[in-house]
């Protein structure tokens, strides 16, 4: 629950106040420099997605293989006023990679950008006060803004636990960056926080480059200290996430990924009429280069399973002996489709994460 409660509140923040300024004078009053642009994020569609790798390095005090993992935001829904929730799915590869250990969680926000709840499970974490996730959906170079509140923590089986939050964050620069989902135009964002416990202190120092029409962060750098109050124990580790791909239908603007899809999926297959008895259950490991390896079994077949998934989800398989499967995903979380073998035998299958 510790990393979990981490990774969330490294990126959550609270607006309070954004400067301005003005001035009045005779003909030799200095000149006002023009305000910042305001940006505002577009309205959230059901179906926008956001697909990103994240890179988990520990630096102290061992210094550890690099930990990477794949991290996709779906939007779930969307109120009247602009509130939203996101399914957020994270693949990460497990057993020298040849497997892969697959999360869902929910995330809840209000109409300005803030970070209402996550719930996982039996688990629910919410702040008091609501933060803004990075930054507010309104944004200019020069807004500043803090945080002092409160994340609580409540599972079934656990007791509750509780972490004070202090924040820190300014909006310094319009940058342009690439990543792997294209080249954006920016607002960094450099936040310091600090998180505390009865056990420890999470010390963070973020620095995220904001897309403000799409209201999502294209990149975020976040160093991290772990600090044991009972003896001063450090750990240090530095967090990378990169956009890999995005699709957002108001503004007509996407980059699909089959990132978006990796990692393990099981479910089964049924022959067609005259030939019910043709069923069994399949297994596949969708990779993050596009190939896919896996079995099916039954009482009357067995047979391996090699192909290819393009971005778009369009899914090509070949029985290891004669035949094909064929599908696209209808989701990010379920897979449908049909095979036949050169014999005249078909069917269809399903499968879901």
């Amino acid at each position: 629950m510790r990393n979990s409660v981490l990774g969330m509140m490294g990126v959550a923040v609270l607006l309070a106040a954004c400067g301005g300024g003005g001035g009045s004078g005779g003909k030799d009053a200095a000149q006002v420099p023009p305000a910042p642009k305001t940006y505002v994020a577009a309205k959230a569609t059901v179906g926008d997605y956001y697909t990103y790798k994240n890179t988990f390095q520990a630096l102290e005090p061992t210094p550890g293989v690099a930990r990477e993992s794949y991290n996709t935001r779906l939007l779930t829904s969307v109120s009247d006023d602009g509130a939203k929730s996101y399914r957020s799915s994270t693949n990460s590869p497990i057993r020298n990679g040849n497997d892969f250990l697959y999360t869902t969680l929910t995330m809840d926000f209000d109409q300005l950008g803030r970070w209402l709840a996550t719930t996982r499970a039996d688990c629910r974490i919410t702040p008091a006060p609501a933060q803004y996730f990075v930054a507010p959906n309104s944004l200019s170079v020069g807004a500043s803004w803090q945080y002092s509140g409160r994340i609580e923590s409540k599972c079934a089986l656990n007791p509750a636990t509780v972490q004070t939050d202090e924040l820190n964050a300014k909006a310094v620069a319009e940058e342009s960056i690439t990543v792997p989902a294209g080249t954006f135009n920016t607002i960094k964002i450099t936040q310091s926080e600090q998180l505390r416990d009865d056990a420890f202190l999470y010390s963070m120092e973020q620095s995220c480059w904001w897309e403000p029409n799409l209201g999502v962060e294209v990149k975020c750098v976040i160093n991290t200290t772990l600090t044991e109050t009972g003896t001063s124990r450090k750990e240090v580790s530095v967090n990378t996430r990169e956009l890999q791909g995005y699709a957002n239908q108001a503004l007509a603007r996407k980059a699909d990924t089959l990132l978006r899809y990796t990692g393990a999926w099981k479910g089964r297959f049924q022959g067609a009429a005259p030939n019910e008895g043709v069923a069994g259950d399949c297994k596949l490991l969708l990779k993050a280069d596009g190939t896919i390896t896996g079995s099916c079994s039954g009482a009357s077949v067995t047979f391996n399973l090699t192909g290819t998934i393009s971005a778009n989800g369009q899914l090509s398989l070949a029985l290891g002996g004669a035949g094909q499967f064929t599908g696209k995903l209808d989701n990010q979380e379920q897979i449908s489709g049909t095979w036949s073998t050169p014999d005249g035998v078909n069917g269809t299958w399903s499968l879901s994460r």
